[in-house]
């Protein structure tokens, strides 16, 4: 605990370190920042020292290897700003391997914080499960071994690369790092077993997420480095690995010759000896550990006579260079029966855990007797780096063998068990093993390996080579009612590798299964190689991108003993027989005897009850068949987002600006010292992402709450700004107009904003919130809320303009008084929106799927973000109402109007109303009280809803909808949306949302001008008619069509037609129209010019993908909003793959802002998945939808 201990003196808590954990509860796993993010830092820093230098000079040197370093890492952003945040670290960079060493060290702190988290958890958190317990201890001992590895990387580094060769440095300090952030995972891992750890995770979460990310930035650098060095070294010295005979039998270099001759030899005095009849030195395993010397350079050896040991042993990091050495796998046999299902964690539950440095085992049996009805339950959990097993047994059901990190080797052992039986995140290698399936409870498939790589530049994964893939004497008989697969992907980057193995009929011919739809599939590696048997065949093999059968010997080379696990280094120390390279050919006949010639231990798994044949597993009658309830067990992978992006990011930032500044110009040898980061600079920072910057610092830093450098908080305080703000507006300046004039449009127009500036404070307060979601004040930022800040952020905006153009549409001489009294507010939304776009949501259009481990994929249902029960809703024929409106008096209401003032305020759950067939003449307006109302009708013929309202007739154009939405949550499904003004009426509108997650399916919406008016937030449209004349789908939302009839109609005489118009008003609003497989034709007899659209606003957006466009539509496609002004190079209009005569893109407008041929990237931020993010919500509709092009 020396790591530990030395924590217990810091004031980690103290002066302006990064408390990270305190940021962020909820995170998402994912990719982290792009070097567009990068780039914005630069301009930052570029666009202050411009203020203050005007002969600015290039980056100091220090820096400049800095950024060079960082470059390679997946998260450079985080990378640079942590390290140039740290006052005076920059100048001590001088070299690639300064920077690994001080990003070590900076890790180290941040380790030693979560130490501090887990602990006062521990102590303040009440009512903790006995499996939470488990689980934090679990994380203080992960925590321990990860400042230990930190620390041995940081030596390593010192002695880098002198004292070793290149390539044995390389795999130590990779080893090292990877298991680093493994231990992360592992932490969290042990909060996934059910829904009520979830809090506790929460806790931790940032914190981990933050550490594993330094580490991975750590990691990225270190293999950059080292790679770049080897390469050079071998232009030089053309050194090459020396050759091994392929079937000659050696262990690894890392391990001794005296190890070697221990794991060989028939004869070994111990050091001491266990034996459960007293005979020895000690009657238990455990008192044997207990009694070896601590971080021993030394072999000790530990004979364990035969016998039935029952005892969990923890062989602990301190306990280095221990061997256990049995009687033999069937007599000596130590058993233990801890398990998920009764409140243990999957790391806790191991008979068996070694950790300590150099561990080796012989002749033993490790077993855990809880049975397939526990779930998870470890027979031997390692950690041990440079460890070795040879001739031992793991025998258990769900979860035998975690393989849990750094280096480990397994020869001539028997591995059992269902599901996942072999997993975790070690570089480990199974060679000459025994592998067996065996039969689990009903309904459930067996995986062999479920291997936990998490970066793709960790030196983990399994590897099974020259051994044999079979099943128990109790499965063969059934093995195709239990179908086995070689395994599937726990984490991202999963990496197994099955080589020159004997592979039985027992695998299932697709020999892969996924964990969880498409995750993975893409990012993981499986590979197979020269395998042999009735099960190896790869002409069925899964069709994954990530898959592949290997054909090069040089490529499988990379994966034997002698390459991936530096064999050569350690191997031959143990003693244990092992093969460094790959197998010679093989004759036919010697293929053909695999199965057929009988290992010892193939002997004892074909008796009548092999598993019962050894003692001590009497206990468990595996043929037993038990209802058994689908297994809940999911591990969770959050690729998150984390508000310590914006935290490092801007002190980062800062910190730069200051060092910049104080640089000399006259290249003097001496750098200057950092300047401290203040909550001034920090603001300035913050601020100069946004439009607005000047009313940004200004109204921030006028607040008596602003003496930080949290940037968290002074986002947080942004929004209160802008609330503040924006309350009094809604409070005052509606009603004292209203009060002052007699006009009745202006007063109508008046209450529209009135209207429309709560809705705005609304969303801002459903920003605050987000931010501040928690146990004991702490913060949560996901990027599903991301995503939701970001789009309520934007309607906050367009509420604000949509009162505008009310008064603009009447020529009102209020409209510039009132555009200069919401010109705070609407700065202050901009500013918001700004910094989470620019800083926080970077990560989250990077498409990065958050996994949340769903048994299917999404594909052809809704978003995510309708659960099943709406979606069955929306797919059934007939779904229960709450209430029925009925024309004819046979329901519960007669007019739709009556059944929505039922509908109770602000409902977490689904209130259905059925409206019968029937024309029903009223106008509808569910207010944003109403939350998650679903109306179905008998038909989009038959049920429909019809009104009037228009401005010519003096209702402004927001008001005349027939049928208007505002709650969140709204589905519509089998309804007609009419609005029968007709076109000399002007803007007469059908239908208007502004609900967030709205679906409508099977709809129609029928009208001229104006007849669809996507107001604001999320929607999604699928399978509808949509009529109308001129602008007919309108407004700033971010809604998505699909497979939907669009037909233009003829309009008045001298008329033109523009299918949409649409109004995004800032860039960073998260807002379009996406139209994606949907039909444009014309509706009956239309001679007049249309056209696709035209820019209602300055950041107008509007994609059309994959459509059929009819000969109808003008042959330029878009339209100018003022006739012959070209409209801003700031709008977005694409088209993407269209078919039809009206598709050809050869004589479109040629406006700097419309791109006729997108690329699939492009198109792709555009579909249901990236724009609606509707793999959150739409796949719970069970409403059809296509998730990407």
């Amino acid at each position: 605990m020396t790591e530990a201990k030395e924590l217990l003196s810091e004031k980690w808590l103290s002066g302006n370190h990064i408390s990270v954990a305190k940021r962020n509860k909820k995170l998402f796993l994912a990719l982290f920042a792009t070097l567009l993010l990068a780039a914005a830092i630069v301009g930052i820093v570029a666009g202050v020292n411009s203020r203050k230098n005007s002969d600015d000079g290039d980056l100091s040197a220090s820096h400049a290897i800095l950024k060079s370093s960082c470059s390679s890492t997946l998260y450079p952003d985080l990378c640079f700003s942590s390290l140039a945040s740290v006052p005076g670290a920059t100048a001590k960079l001088s070299s690639k391997s300064d920077v690994i060493e001080a990003s070590l060290n900076l890790t180290k702190k941040a380790v030693r914080h979560n130490y501090f988290s887990v602990k006062k958890l521990i102590k303040t958190r009440k009512n903790l499960t006995k499996r939470e317990k488990t689980a934090l201890h679990d994380c203080l001992e992960i925590i321990d071994e990860t400042l230990d590895e930190l620390h041995k990387a940081v030596e390593e580094l010192h002695e880098y690369p002198n004292k070793k060769s290149l390539s044995l440095h390389a795999d130590d300090l990779k080893t090292l790092i990877s298991s680093a952030i493994t231990n992360q995972e592992t932490c969290l891992d042990g909060f996934s077993h059910d829904k009520a750890d979830k809090h506790v995770r929460e806790a931790l979460l940032a914190g981990e997420i933050y550490v594993e990310r330094l580490c991975s930035n750590a990691l990225a650098m270190i293999k950059n480095m080292t790679d770049t060095d080897i390469a050079n070294e071998s232009k030089t010295a053309n050194r090459k690995l020396k050759e091994v005979d392929a079937d000659e039998i050696k262990w690894p270099e890392w391990m001794s010759a005296a190890d070697r001759r221990l794991l060989q030899s028939s004869s070994v005095t111990p050091n001491v000896v266990v034996a459960a009849d007293g005979s020895g030195d000690y009657t238990t395993v455990s008192a044997a550990v207990a009694a070896a010397p601590d971080n021993s350079n030394t072999r000790d050896v530990i004979r364990i006579k035969a016998g039935v040991y029952r005892e969990n042993v923890d062989v602990t990091k301190k306990k280095k260079n221990i061997m256990f050495l049995g009687d033999g796998r069937t007599t000596t046999i130590i058993t233990a029966s801890r398990n998920v299902g009764d409140g243990s964690t999957t790391f806790n539950s191991a008979t068996v855990a070694a950790v300590g440095e150099g561990f080796l085992a012989r002749d033993i049996t490790f077993q855990n007797t809880a049975g397939p009805s526990k779930h998870q339950a470890v027979a031997l959990r390692v950690g041990a780096d440079l460890s070795a097993f040879y001739r031992c047994d793991m025998l258990a059901y769900q979860d035998t063998l975690y393989v849990h990190s750094n280096r480990q080797f397994y020869v001539g052992c028997l591995v059992a068990g269902t599901v996942d039986f072999i997993f975790g995140n070690a570089a480990a290698v199974l060679q000459d093993c025994d592998i067996h399936a065996r039969r689990p409870n009903s309904g459930q498939k067996n995986m062999v390996t479920a291997q936990g790589r998490t970066d793709p530049n960790q030196n983990t994964g399994i590897v099974i080579h020259k051994s044999r893939i079979g099943a128990t004497s109790d499965l063969k008989p059934v093995q195709s009612s239990f179908p086995t697969y070689l395994g599937r992907p726990w984490k991202e980057y999963s990496r197994t590798v099955i080589m020159q193995t004997a592979i039985s009929d027992v695998i299932n011919p697709a020999g892969w299964y996924e964990w969880s739809g498409t995750f993975a599939l893409d990012t993981l590696f499986y590979g197979e190689y020269q395998n042999t048997g009735a099960g190896s065949g790869t002409s069925n093999r899964v069709t994954w991108k990530g898959f592949k059968v290997i054909t090069s010997a040089t490529e499988a080379q990379a994966y034997t003993p002698g390459s991936f696990i530096a064999g050569s280094s350690w191997l031959g120390s143990t003693g244990f027989p092992f093969s460094l390279g790959l197998l010679a050919a093989r004759k036919p006949e010697e293929i053909s005897s695999v199965f057929t010639a009988q290992s010892p231990v193939e002997t004892l798994l074909n008796m009548d009850d092999p598993i019962k044949s050894f003692k001590g597993y009497g206990k468990v009658d595996e043929l037993e068949e038990q209802a058994f309830r689908k297994r809940t067990r999911r591990r969770l992978f959050i690729l998150v987002i984390s508000a310590v992006v914006l935290l490092t990011v801007i002190i980062g930032a800062v910190a730069g600006i200051l060092i910049h500044r104080r640089n000399n110009s006259s290249h003097s040898s001496s750098p200057a010292p950092a300047t401290q980061l203040n909550p001034a600079a920090s603001l300035k920072a913050m601020c100069g992402v946004t439009q607005y910057p000047t009313s940004c610092y200004s109204s921030i830093s006028s607040l008596d709450t602003t003496n930080t450098t949290d940037p968290e908080v002074l986002f947080k305080l942004s929004l209160r700004v802008a609330i503040k703000e924006l309350s009094e507006l809604a409070d005052e300046l509606p009603a004292k107009l209203i009060a002052k004039t007699n006009d009745t449009r202006v007063r109508d127009a008046l209450i529209v904003c009135q209207g429309l500036f709560e809705d705005a404070v609304d969303r801002l307060n459903d920003s605050i919130s987000s931010v501040e979601v928690g146990h004991q004040g702490e913060k949560l930022l996901s990027s599903a809320n991301i995503s939701d800040m970001k789009t309520w952020l934007s309607t906050t905006i367009t509420d604000q303009e949509t009162c505008l153009d009310a008064l603009q549409e009447i020529n009102s001489t209020l409209l510039e008084n009132v555009k200069t009294a919401i010109q705070n507010s609407t700065e202050f939304s901009s500013n918001s929106l700004a910094i989470v776009t620019k800083i926080l949501s970077l990560l989250a259009n990077f498409n990065a799927p958050i996994h949340r481990r769903r048994l299917l994929g999404f594909g052809g249902k809704f978003p995510d973000w309708v659960n099943s029960g709406e979606r069955r809703l929306l797919e059934k024929s007939n779904a229960t109402a709450h209430v029925t409106v009925a024309k004819d008096g046979s329901g519960d209401y007669t007019t739709i109007k009556a059944a929505v003032a039922a509908v109770p305020k602000k409902s977490e759950t689904r209130f259905v109303i059925h409206v019968k067939e029937g024309k029903y003449l009223e106008n509808v307006i569910l207010d944003k009280n109403k939350w998650n109302v679903m109306i179905y009708g008998d038909g989009k013929k038959k049920t429909i809803v019809s009104g009037s309202l228009n401005f010519v007739d003096g209702t402004p154009t927001f008001s005349t909808a027939t049928f208007a939405v505002a709650g969140r949550g709204f589905f519509a499904k089998d309804m007609g949306f009419i609005n029968t003004a007709g076109a000399e009426k002007h803007q007469a509108v059908a239908l208007r949302s502004g609900s967030d997650r709205s679906v409508f399916y099977r709809c129609s919406f029928n009208g001229f001008q104006d007849t669809l008016y996507a107001h604001s937030n999320r929607q999604f449209y699928r399978d509808c008619d949509i009529t109308g004349t001129i602008d007919f789908i309108f407004g700033n939302a971010a809604v998505v069509f699909q497979n939907c009839n669009i037909q233009p109609r003829q309009p008045l005489r001298n008329q033109f037609n523009t299918i949409t118009a649409q109004g995004k008003k800032d860039p960073n609003q998260n807002t379009g129209i996406s139209i994606q497989k949907c039909f444009f034709s014309p509706l009956d007899n239309l001679t007049a010019p249309t056209y696709l659209g035209r820019p209602w606003k300055v950041y107008s957006t509007t994609v059309i993908m994959k459509s059929e466009i009819g000969a109808f539509l003008n042959p330029l496609g878009w339209k100018e909003w003022l006739s012959g002004v070209e409209p801003p190079s700031t709008i977005f209009y694409a088209e993407y793959q269209n078919t039809g005569p009206g598709s050809t893109v050869d004589q479109r407008v040629k406006w700097a802002g419309f791109q006729p041929s997108l690329t699939a990237d492009e198109a792709g931020k555009f579909t249901v998945e990236s724009f609606i993010q509707g793999s959150g919500w739409l796949p719970e509709t069970d409403v059809n939808f296509d998730a990407s092009l």
